[in-house]
């Protein structure tokens, strides 16, 4: 399963998720095209941020179109708050 992830988290959170045999995808920014262009080319199920990334109402309508087959999504705040999710359509 890949996972995105948008913001900093700490080395030793990486890899427990790599050695859970997930796909870890980071370091690719958090501007709206980046975003927008690795959501549609890795078809991520999962989606981990903190407060430097947005989750709006048009990147998970992206995501939905782009999800991988079958796969529910799954979006985790490290942090405190969801004041950064669209919790409406999400």
């Amino acid at each position: 399963m890949k996972v995105l992830i948008t913001d900093q988290i700490h080395d030793q959170a990486l890899r427990l998720l790599e050695k859970e045999g997930l796909e870890v995808i980071s370091g690719v920014g958090n501007t709206e095209e980046s975003l927008i262009k690795t959501i549609q080319t890795h078809k991520p199920a999962a989606w981990i941020i903190r407060s430097g990334t947005r989750i709006t109402t048009s990147f998970i309508e992206i995501w939905l179109e782009n999800k991988p087959n079958g796969k529910k999504l799954a979006i985790g705040r490290a942090g405190a708050g969801v004041d950064n999710i669209d919790l409406n359509q999400a």
